[in-house]
């Protein structure tokens, strides 16, 4: 906080500085506005003001639930800064499961660490009414940092954040139960659907504030810059009330350096001036019915009519004097404040990037800064804890106010004896979590590519301990129980087979049975088509917008059950809950990318070569939909295939893969709850009978596209079934992935792409490096560090502590990775690390395996591994690598490592592949083409290519055109 500026300075910003006078101008009629605004402000009685509890113990600095966890150095991208990224998480998921849990990051570079990409992340809690669709309903943003300052070393920050964030979270749970019950009643009373003003609330605790040298513009907020800029590029549909997500800030509430004795906290801006008066009519209200803990010492007195100096900041750090004051004095001191008084001094801070943006900001930052501001001394002991009680007290009854709750609050829902404890073993409680946590960060976030930008992981970065998801029979614990489904879903119900058999699914892990699902044969496949069929001539007449509404909402109610998703994955499939949860928000992205294209499937006006003839094309639906999936990723194949045909205005039946149909079965059940409509998405199981409903699916003449992900010997199969009838067909069959490494590359960064490459979900993708080449001269380093890499690496069931590998899918899967491990090792490969199956641990465990000294003429060289075993191949040159990595049939992806721009050119147009990561391992991507050539398929998933494949291009002849303009 290094604050400087003026208010004159930041409407530069969103004016220009010739027009200084208009601006004035345009502030009185921001202020004109804001008193109009302020109309919807319900004032609290004195008895719901009095029921506003304080936070009792919770604010104690060494045992209080809310404060102590945060006492702790929190420089971004440390560990402590996780330890309490992980507390919010806690409070939210335990103490107030209604409220939306996101988070936002980004990496900056930072003057003090040079070339290191430094992580930020931003956590996102909100409460909206629950009829409300996003873009609808405005938010007060209630806004405090929780990073610290980097030096001095070993700063806290209690003052400066620490308590702040304790505040809002005390905010949050005092109304939380009063929000519930008035919307109960608005529902309960017919108001949900007419009633306008949908008014939310939300809590952004934001990251980087603090600068890591000197506090400049760009040394300074990385969180709040990143954050405003995503936030103003989420564009909401165009129906909605707001036109993205930045716009529906109604009030950007900022809180900072609260917590000293005797603060003295001016108004800031003229355009929430009506605010601030709002605040201190509540903050005098308080005092008057002695609930103020700091006033209670001494009574009220005169306020000194000398004006407290504006703080002049510089970049240098700096201590302000200690201002004398007696307690009992007023927080908000200038309720009165008129006129020019405004174009004085402000304090830079978190608001910035928003203002500059046209949000309005509420500063609540105390001036003079008290004397432990940035130095050693803003430490637990120096909080004054009455006056932490009393801004917590004050903040909330201003929210109160502000959300109307008047009439709905009682002492039982704000005293927090009644709340859920975030941990029953005090302050220091999180720490095991948040240990597993950050090792496992990058995964909870990477794995696919994601800008950097949100991730729609509701639950967070949190990783749960492996009991915090399985009883002791080994059953999940989901938060929505309604999500485990063990029926199909044909035309909006949940049904059986027609002959009643089912089939078993069990853990992979622990080979525990988890349910069973019905066995379907061709009669079910063909009533399924039936009725899709049925569906189809109504929903191909919406508009690309009513559609794009429906994948919107199925978009939004994964995002709110990521969670239980993810569970569902990793009990299924096996992969560690970080994967599970990464795999979940992926699937979740293709609705939301899908959802914003569905409008925009233009067809082309052609020139004619007949004079008076004009020619356009329509883009039209191809019709009822088979989709065949596979088992690795049970969410993201699915919403990979349905997302564009139903963008597209078709109807689908997806098969779902007979080893993990769970996942797929609680996304048909998010999928009735979206609205879609029936016979549009239908979801139909087998496991023996596999074989009998993809023939059913390509041999129906109703059935005019068949689009299936799995191996290259049943997509050839199914190919010729579909024959008879000329179907439309994509097909993403086996991939043997080549991974390149030239002796010009960044060793750690190739070691670090090749580590995610192979060996994400255990081997067990398509798109896995398969076989790695990497040249003779850097051969052994990188050989050596990447070994080393895999050593550190822990197996077993996805929900174990630190674990991050689980098992292979099925026995077969193991035996096919033992005999390839057999075969290296036979012909003269040396097994460097693991190589074994790990019995110990289970029937489908398999050791993360690195062999060296490959050749051309051993099994792994032609065959998909499919599984963690990685085969190093040295190669010499440039012509020879890519003819190795040719030689095979298929040609799906393929990666290379070079810092060389011509050679990266050559090799990428050399390579026969249908994708390639040029210094990366990651290339899934909803908004990027996914396909292959050669036997690895056609046709593209994803990207703008993907809605095509499910559509038919019409094109219209107009005869008669050219005649001349009529007269008459």
């Amino acid at each position: 906080m290094s604050r400087t500026g003026s208010v004159t300075q930041v409407c530069a910003l969103r004016c220009s500085p010739v027009m200084a006078h208009t601006s004035i101008l345009l502030h009185i009629v921001f202020y004109l506005l804001f008193v109009y605004l302020a109309a919807g402000y319900s004032t609290l009685s004195e008895e719901s003001l009095r029921a506003l509890s304080g936070p009792g113990d919770d604010f104690n600095i060494k045992t209080g639930k809310l404060l102590a966890p945060i006492l702790k150095p929190r420089v971004p991208g440390t560990p402590g800064s996780l330890l309490v990224q992980n507390h919010f998480i806690d409070f939210f998921k335990t103490t107030l499961p209604a409220w939306k849990r996101e988070l936002q990051n980004s990496t900056s570079k930072t003057p003090a660490t040079g070339d290191k990409d430094i992580p930020f992340v931003n956590l996102i809690f909100s409460r909206d009414p629950p009829w409300s669709n996003p873009g609808f309903s405005s938010r007060l943003t209630l806004v405090a940092h929780y990073d610290s300052l980097s030096v001095p070393e070993g700063f806290i920050g209690a003052v400066d954040s620490a308590a702040p964030c304790a505040m809002l979270m005390h905010v949050a749970r005092s109304i939380d139960a009063a929000l519930t019950t008035k919307w109960e009643k608005m529902q309960a009373d017919g108001l949900d659907s007419e009633f306008e003003d949908q008014q939310g609330v939300q809590i952004f605790f934001l990251d980087g504030e603090e600068a890591f040298k000197s506090w400049t513009d760009t040394d300074s907020v990385y969180g709040a810059r990143s954050l405003a800029a995503e936030m103003e590029s989420t564009a909401f549909a165009a129906q909605s009330t707001f036109y993205n997500a930045l716009s529906t800030i109604s009030l950007f509430v900022l809180l900072d350096l609260l917590g000293a004795k005797s603060p003295t906290v001016p108004s800031y801006f003229m355009t929430t001036h009506w605010a601030y008066q709002k605040m201190a009519k509540v903050e005098k209200r308080l005092r008057s019915l002695s609930l103020f803990e700091s006033a209670k010492a001494a009574s009220p007195k005169k306020k000194s009519s000398k004006k407290a100096p504006y703080k002049k900041a510089s970049s240098k750090k700096s201590t302000p004097k200690k201002v004398s004051r007696r307690d009992g004095a007023m927080f908000l001191t200038e309720a009165d404040k008129t006129g020019g008084r405004w174009l004085g001094g402000m304090i830079g801070d978190d608001h910035v990037p928003f203002m500059e943006k046209g949000v309005d900001v509420l500063h609540i930052i105390p001036t003079p800064f008290p004397h432990v501001w940035h130095n050693m001394e803003d430490d637990g002991a120096h909080l004054d804890l009455p006056t932490v009680t009393d801004w917590s007290r004050l903040i909330t009854a201003f929210t109160a106010e502000w959300m109307e709750l008047e009439g709905f609050i009682t002492d039982n829902q704000t005293s927090s004896k009644h709340s859920r404890d975030v941990s029953s073993d005090g302050p220091n409680s999180a720490m095991d979590k948040s240990e597993l946590r950050s090792a496992s960060f990058k995964d909870d976030v990477g794995g696919f590519v994601t800008s950097g930008l949100t991730i729609a992981v509701i639950s967070g970065p949190h990783v749960m301990r492996g009991d915090d998801h399985v009883d002791a029979l080994g059953i999940v614990e989901l938060n929505d129980k309604s999500l485990f489904k063990q029926e199909c879903y044909v035309n909006g119900e949940w049904i059986k087979a027609k002959s009643g058999k089912t089939f078993e699914v069990k853990d992979p892990g622990s080979g525990k049975l988890i349910g069973t699902c019905p066995e379907c044969s061709k009669e079910d496949t063909d009533e399924a088509i039936k009725v899709a069929a049925a569906a189809f001539p109504s929903f191909r007449k919406t508009t690309g917008r009513e559609r794009a509404r429906m994948l919107r909402k199925w978009y939004q109610l994964m995002v709110d059950n990521a969670e239980d998703i993810a569970k569902l994955i990793t009990w299924e499939n096996g992969k560690p809950f970080a994967d599970a949860k990464g795999e979940a928000a992926y699937a979740a992205s293709f609705f939301e990318w899908f959802s914003e294209e569905a409008p925009r499937t233009d067809g082309d006006t052609i020139p004619a070569t007949v004079p008076g003839n004009r020619v356009f094309t329509i883009k039209e639906p191809v019709g009822v939909c088979g989709l065949i999936t596979p088992w690795n990723f049970p969410a993201a194949m699915i919403t990979r295939k349905i997302a564009p045909a139903l963008a597209a205005g078709c109807t689908v039946v997806a098969k779902s893969p007979g080893e993990t149909p769970f996942t797929s079965l609680a996304l048909a059940e998010l999928a009735h709850r979206a609205g879609i409509p029936k016979g549009v998405v239908n979801f139909i199981t087998a496991l023996e009978n596999t074989a009998e409903v993809g023939s059913a699916i390509t041999a129906s003449p109703t059935v005019r596209k068949v689009s299936f992900t799995g191996s290259t010997g049943v997509g050839k199969l199914l190919m010729k079934q579909s024959a008879d009838t000329l179907k439309k067909l994509s097909f993403e069959l086996g991939g043997n992935a080549p991974f390149i490494v030239f002796d010009d590359a960044d060793l750690d960064v190739a070691v670090n792409g090749a580590i995610a490459c192979k060996f994400r979900s255990s081997g067990q993708t398509c798109v896995c490096a398969n076989r790695i080449y990497v040249q003779k001269g850097i051969y052994d380093k990188f050989a050596a560090a990447f070994a080393e890499k895999v050593k550190g690496f822990k197996v077993g069931g996805g929900y174990d502590e630190g674990v991050t590998h689980g098992p292979l899918i099925h026995d077969r899967a193991i035996s096919k990775v033992d005999a390839h491990v057999r075969d290296a090792e036979k012909k003269g490969g040396k097994v460097v690390v693991g190589g074994q199956k790990m019995s110990e641990l289970g029937s489908n465990f398999f050791q993360p395996t690195v062999i060296t000294g490959m050749t051309m003429d051993m099994q792994l060289a032609s065959e998909e591994t499919f599984g963690p075993v990685a085969g190093l191949f040295p190669f010499e040159t440039e012509a020879e690598v890519v003819e190795m990595a040719n030689k095979v049939e298929v040609g799906l992806a393929g990666y290379f490592y070079s810092n060389n721009l011509q050679r990266a050119y050559r090799v990428a147009e050399a390579l026969e592949v249908g994708m390639v990561g040029i210094n990366t391992g990651l290339v899934s991507d909803p908004a990027a083409p996914f396909g292959g050539v050669k036997d690895s398929g056609f046709g593209r998933e994803g990207s703008k290519y993907g809605i095509s494949e499910y559509q038919v291009t019409k094109m219209v002849t107009m005869g008669g055109m050219g005649q001349p303009l009529q007269e008459s």
